[in-house]
């Protein structure tokens, strides 16, 4: 496979597998559900895990706060924040349902968010409704690509201006995903630069366990000293209204190892080149990955694509009404019989696929998927544009009985 641009394999590709745990009889294009944490970042996690069992008391009463401060200063140095404004948090829904139950909501607030939010986020708003009894009431605005980032915008402030002429109705937050008021920037962190005073948003949360190569269960929560006083841990102890740190630095007892791994996962981001290194490959891997899909599969990337960073929608030729079509069924073909998955949904009518481009995975990786999602025998070459880079792509698909093999030439 010929080197070009910013998919150079002389630093990332295949060969980083062994940089991680990942099974060799598995194809990973999901990183982006659950994420998956070097070698090194594991070590440390289980070097932490044995610690503490060594001797509880002295860990968790006299060694851990010091080590947690440390990681969180890392971190917040990481996305140009005030060490006292992030708190570490399991994941980015908790940190998420601290923040919407702490609301102080009347009758006639209304909570604002965009189509494209997970179901999780969505589970919580719901919940939040209904713990408010009737005060509140969610705006959802539509967001059906294809469509532009101004369509969004102009969508978005219409409902806000709407909002404004109705008597007793005001918009009491707003939740927006930061890759698709208050972001839900679940996947943010490792994909895209973020820097929090220049932000400034009134909360903020991310996982870092996905794209930064934490270990699993550690996500951030920013909350800038002006509105710290209102907000409040979802799970209630000793330390309630005792101040932001120390209400979010204690969750009753826990493992809180995971946390702690923040400085390994930044040493082998720097490792590999930093920041800029990792961000230009995966953005220009998911570019071209998602349209090589797409063009196997006669169909288009879904939205814009100045919005694809690491991750990339593509629909299937299969509308989300299909009589025999379901996710069952698409799950027991991915793990059963191709042993790969690519997060599978339903957007504007059609069922769509997910994939994740990482410094483990390369182009081939992205091709392999034409003996998943189609069923011709053929080659086919693609002359595809992504970042800063052309490429030409012949794809021999070879099938004899149940075999099925790809060969992918670039040139």
């Amino acid at each position: 496979m010929t080197s070009t641009g910013d998919l150079s394999l002389g630093s990332f590709g295949h060969h980083l597998r062994e940089q991680f745990l990942l099974d060799r009889r598995c194809l990973s294009l999901n990183h982006g559900s659950y994420g998956t944490c070097p070698r090194t970042v594991s070590e440390e996690l289980h070097k932490y895990q044995d610690k503490v069992e060594k001797w509880p008391d002295q860990w968790i009463r006299r060694e851990l706060q010091a080590e947690w401060d440390k990681a969180r200063a890392a971190l917040a140095q990481f996305v140009n924040a005030d060490v006292d404004e992030i708190a570490f948090i399991p994941n980015s829904v908790t940190g998420l349902n601290a923040v919407l139950k702490s609301l102080d909501c009347e009758n006639g607030d209304k909570i604002l968010f965009l189509s494209t939010l997970s179901e999780s986020v969505r589970a919580c708003l719901n919940c939040i409704k209904d713990l408010n009894n009737g005060k509140i009431s969610l705006i959802e605005v539509d967001v059906l690509y294809p469509l532009s980032d101004e369509e969004i915008i102009k969508r978005t402030e219409r409902i806000i201006e709407e909002e404004k002429l109705k008597p007793d109705s005001r918009i009491k937050a707003a939740v927006i995903d930061a890759i698709s008021s208050t972001p839900d920037g679940t996947h943010a962190i490792g994909q895209i630069p973020l820097d929090m005073k220049d932000m400034d948003p009134d909360y903020f949360v991310t996982d870092c366990h996905k794209w930064l190569y934490a270990s699993r269960g550690t996500a951030m929560l920013y909350l800038p000293h002006r509105n710290q006083e209102n907000i409040h841990h979802a799970v209630v102890t000793e330390y309630y209204n005792k101040g932001f740190q120390l209400e979010f630095s204690w969750g009753s007892s826990q493992d809180f190892s995971s946390y702690l791994t923040i400085h390994s996962s930044l040493a082998f981001r720097n490792s590999l080149g930093g920041e800029s290194a990792i961000q230009s490959y995966c953005n220009s891997l998911a570019l071209l990955g998602g349209k090589l899909i797409a063009a196997i599969l006669n169909t288009e990337v879904i939205g814009p694509e100045h919005t694809i960073k690491h991750m990339v929608n593509i629909r299937l030729s299969i509308p989300s009404n299909h009589p025999t079509f379901d996710e069952q069924k698409y799950d027991l073909l991915m793990f059963d019989k191709y042993r790969c998955y690519l997060a599978l949904f339903k957007h504007n009518g059609w069922w769509c696929v997910r994939a994740s481009a990482q410094i483990y995975n390369d182009l081939q990786d992205f091709g392999s998927q034409e003996k998943h999602c189609s069923r011709y025998v053929n080659c086919t070459q693609y002359h595809l544009e992504g970042a800063d880079m052309t490429i030409s792509i012949r794809i021999y698909l070879w099938r004899k009985e149940s075999t099925s093999v790809v060969f992918i030439h670039i040139f």
